[in-house]
């Protein structure tokens, strides 16, 4: 008995279907991977910018805490509880934003952390660190080293 033709093109069909099936899987996980890239580099860039601004705060402002936290209150008019000064002398200031990297004290999703500066009186150095998290997993992290001219530094009347 010969084979009909109708069965035989119901099994290309079904070939072609799963051919694309499986296509279309493959792409699908395509589509993801590249939104999660896309993600995670907007969440670099974010990092990056303000971290390099924060930096140069700092270096402005000679590693001094509280004048950071004084012009970061005074240009963005952030909240009290999403800007935190640590107690102490220069002390650690701690930045908190929202997943669209806006100031936020309640929803709490990165941390920037710029830690209290270090004068060293024999090289005239200050040293600090700033560090950036994401719940507890750290994305970004950069040391920093500043040289204090003679006079008029808060390290020298210390």
């Amino acid at each position: 008995m010969k084979p009909s033709k109708s069965s035989l093109f119901l099994m290309e069909l079904i070939i072609s279907i799963l051919f694309f099936s499986i296509a279309s899987a493959v792409c699908i996980q395509l589509f993801v991977k590249a939104h999660l890239l896309n993600v995670r580099t907007g969440e670099r860039n974010e990092t990056v910018v303000w971290v390099q601004n924060l930096a140069e705060l700092w270096t402005a402002c000679d590693g001094d805490s509280s004048l950071i936290s004084e012009q970061l209150r005074k240009d963005y008019s952030c909240e009290d509880d999403s800007l935190c000064l640590t107690d102490g002398q220069p002390g650690t200031l701690s930045l908190y934003f929202n997943r669209d990297w806006e100031f936020s004290g309640t929803d709490k999703v990165y941390l920037i952390e710029l830690s209290g500066a270090l004068f060293q009186p024999d090289t005239r150095l200050i040293t600090s660190e700033i560090h950036v998290y994401k719940g507890e997993e750290l994305l970004y992290s950069l040391p920093l080293t500043h040289h204090i001219t003679e006079g008029g530094s808060i390290y020298e009347q210390r």
